[in-house]
């Protein structure tokens, strides 16, 4: 299947995945004041936090080796390596249960539901798997049903428990939990009837899974303290309402960025592709690929950043309002981010994965540097501020860093 068919079909059904949260999102708005939405935001923060931890980046060393392994050396390699988000998950339980009252204060979540949270990284990671596999079996079809399925039941569930039920964030979280799980333990039913995976380890997929996915966990983490610690600033700083605010903002700023992450699913399995072989034409056209979807951002970023506000202003609770003043920072920030994930390929199938944790573990310094100062400046528009500013450095380091490697303009990939 060619990039452009692969890539349309991902790219359609996320626009699809991603439209149902957005016409459910003024109902929400309406039915939880900006509080309840910040603490409902706070479980989601920390739920991403913790997925690295528990994932490792599995799913991640799966997709490199795949076109290195046959069928049956694949399912070996899948067998060996979930073996260590298991036990990631059950290390997070315990020290959860250790340290539950701090961490409840923390992030304004009650002691109740903390347990919840390590439970939806670990089917997060069973899904994350299960989808890696089929997009390098170019299953996008399967793939899109099990994503849109899992949305429906999340945000239609978590609306009708608002509506009927209680006007509670509790509602949100208690569907995400359910929603995570059932499509969890199918991800993890359709891995095993797939490969026929057994209850075997073999020592050297192991020892490569923890390799490739151990330095990536400090590249992921600090991902995740760039893409969310604002949130945990201005919650401290200003109060978890305004992070409910900001995270309304957010979403329709990242909605270019969502875009990206299922165009992405093509494009990762096709770059991959096309250095494992020899032909120089293919990788000649790569560059220009390259320099198209970078331009491609670009311009959904400015039409995001145009439209969002009118649909916020139109449809959204008033009391979400303050919420447009961010929009056009997180687009342009988001935008940066897409051209990260573009480039970032080049350095996965090197392996240079000590290389990219290096790279982000700095930015997610200097980010939380920019959220201290900037917040405190200009309140949650600070934290935009900071995190364009971050996305900016980090994508012209890794630039930067693929011309010193490939030469200029990236020398046809060699």
């Amino acid at each position: 299947m060619s990039l452009l068919k692969n890539a349309s079909y991902f790219t359609i059904g996320g626009i699809l995945n991603k439209v149902i949260p957005f016409f459910i999102l003024p109902a929400i708005t309406h039915l939880l004041t900006p509080e309840e939405f910040g603490i409902f935001s706070m479980f989601e923060v920390a739920v991403v936090t913790l997925l690295p931890f528990i994932l490792v980046q599995q799913n991640g060393a799966i997709g490199v080796n795949y076109y290195k392994l046959n069928f049956e050396q694949n399912g070996q390699y899948i067998s060996s390596v979930l073996i260590i988000p298991f036990t990631m998950f059950l290390v997070s339980i315990l020290l959860i249960l250790l340290f539950s009252h701090s961490i409840s204060s923390m992030l304004s979540i009650p002691e109740e539901w903390l347990v919840f949270i390590p439970t939806v990284s670990f089917f997060q990671s069973l899904f994350l798997i299960n989808n890696t596999t089929l997009i390098f079996r170019k299953k996008p079809i399967q793939y899109l049903y099990l994503e849109i399925g899992r949305t429906i039941l999340f945000y239609g569930g978590g609306l009708i428990a608002l509506y009927f039920f209680s006007n509670s964030w509790k509602g949100l979280g208690g569907f995400m939990t359910l929603a995570y799980g059932v499509f969890g333990l199918i991800a993890f039913i359709q891995l095993i009837k797939f490969y026929k995976l057994k209850p075997r380890l073999n020592a050297q997929y192991l020892k490569d899974g923890l390799l490739y996915g151990g330095p990536l966990i400090i590249h992921v983490f600090s991902q995740s303290v760039i893409d969310l610690s604002d949130r945990y600033f201005i919650t401290e700083m200003i109060g978890v309402e305004y992070a409910g605010i900001y995270t309304i903002a957010y979403r329709f700023g990242m909605i270019n960025f969502f875009l990206f992450k299922f165009f992405q699913q093509a494009w990762n399995p096709y770059v991959f592709e096309i250095l494992e072989g020899n032909k120089s034409k293919e990788k000649k056209g790569l560059v220009k690929k390259l320099i198209i979807i970078i331009v491609g951002i670009a311009c959904l970023a400015a039409i995001v950043a145009i439209i969002a506000p009118f649909y916020v202003r139109f449809f959204l609770d008033s009391s979400y309002q303050l919420a447009i003043s961010v929009i056009p920072w997180i687009c342009s920030a988001y935008a940066f981010r897409s051209i990260y994930g573009v480039l970032s390929v080049f350095l996965f199938h090197k392996k240079k994965t000590v290389t990219l944790s290096i790279l982000t573990f700095t930015n997610a310094i200097i980010n939380l540097v920019l959220n201290y100062y900037l917040i405190g400046l200009y309140g949650f528009v600070g934290a935009a501020i900071a995190t364009l500013i971050t996305f900016i450095l980090s994508s012209t380091i890794l630039l930067l860093l693929l011309l010193k490697m490939y030469g200029s303009p990236l020398n046809k990939l060699k």
